[in-house]
């Protein structure tokens, strides 16, 4: 069944800023205590170009220099040289490198050996994969024209990260792309093509991908989403069936939200509201987005999602300099009131474990 519904604005809980302009976030699920976990979010500007930590709270833990990362994601329990390690992993435009980092056990980031590793594009976007069937680590970097380099992440025995360039291809009709995710279960790529929709590919680097399947296409196409299509998102489910994909619709300053089963059915739109109090303002002008489903703690009982703001509206009047995340209860928006028949909020695993498998 399918809502089809547009969900009145839903209120932030908590908003993080940290130099300017930003795009995708990222959030690490701690193997401590889940409110331990932490939100990293990308500065890509050439003033200041970092990679910033922050706590649930909101507050600001850490700042690494890092080459314009425009948005940055999270490899669990990788294996570098005889000890496993969480990664962040960025696509950066400084100089056209995949960029990673080692994220400690307290969840503050340091840099890695190999951290730094070149491509033949002018990279933009980027996202990592892990194979059902061999269980290796792959990253996914994109231009904007497009052309997704696919590499298998390794290391050697001295714990020096390394990679091998697997295959390239070009997404659909080679419109400009940047917001991407995985889907690991079910070995799925899916791509938001900023002008046109949202596709979905085999992420095995010996599948076809000759082909994409159409999820979905921007309304002047007759579809439910609109342009740009920026931050692509996967709430995971307690199956590899359950579950949703969240993608940002930078035009409106919406969210649509998609079944994970495939033929991904449309479910609802969404937006977000400042706080009533005045304290935090609306989400405008959307661009990347994360979700986790984890119970984190009383603030996010039942999940988190974190979503970029740009242009964050100040009390006085005007916008601040600041590139804004706001983070919103899961719980809100899957149990809004429009579409709680659907049950949407059961189906969200709230003990996923990335390290399991």
């Amino acid at each position: 069944m399918t809502a089809q519904a547009t969900v009145p604005a839903l209120p932030t809980r908590k908003a993080v800023a940290n130099g300017g302009d930003g795009d995708g976030p990222a959030i690490w699920l701690s193997p401590v205590s889940a409110d331990l976990s932490r939100i990293i979010t990308t500065t890509k500007s050439d003033e200041s170009p970092s990679l910033g930590v922050f706590d649930l709270t909101g507050k600001l833990l850490q700042t690494i220099r890092a080459g314009e990362p425009n948005n940055v994601d999270i490899i669990y329990g990788f294996a570098v040289g005889n000890e496993t390690r969480d990664l962040a992993f960025a696509a950066c435009r400084e100089d056209n490198t995949l960029c990673l980092f080692e994220i400690t056990s307290e969840g503050t980031l340091r840099t890695i050996s190999g951290g730094s590793q070149p491509t033949p594009i002018e990279v933009y976007g980027s996202c990592t994969f892990k194979s059902p069937s061999s269980g290796k680590t792959h990253l996914f970097v994109n231009a904007k024209s497009a052309e997704y380099l696919q590499y298998e992440l390794g290391s050697t025995a001295n714990g020096t990260l390394t990679t091998t360039f697997l295959r390239l291809f070009t997404a659909e009709s080679g419109g400009q792309v940047e917001g991407r995710v995985v889907d690991n279960e079910n070995g799925w790529l899916f791509v938001g093509e900023e002008p046109l929709g949202l596709w979905r590919y085999d992420a095995e680097p010996d599948s076809d991908v000759s082909e994409g399947f159409s999820v979905d296409v921007v309304s002047t196409s007759g579809g439910n989403l609109y342009a740009d299509v920026e931050g692509v998102t996967l709430v995971p489910g307690k199956t590899n069936d359950e579950g949703f994909i969240i993608v940002s619709c930078q035009g409106v300053s919406a969210y649509n939200i998609y079944r994970r089963a495939s033929p991904h059915d449309f479910v609802m739109t969404f937006t977000i509201a400042g706080n009533t109090d005045g304290s935090v303002d609306r989400v405008s002008s959307t661009d990347g987005i994360a979700v986790i489903g984890d119970a984190l703690n009383a603030d996010f009982p039942n999940g988190l999602f974190v979503t970029h703001d740009d242009a964050k509206e100040l009390p006085e009047g005007g916008t601040s300099e600041e590139a804004s995340f706001k983070l919103v209860s899961l719980e809100i928006i899957l149990g809004a009131e429009a579409v709680t028949s659907l049950g949407l909020l059961r189906q969200v695993d709230t003990q996923w474990n990335p390290r399991s498998s």
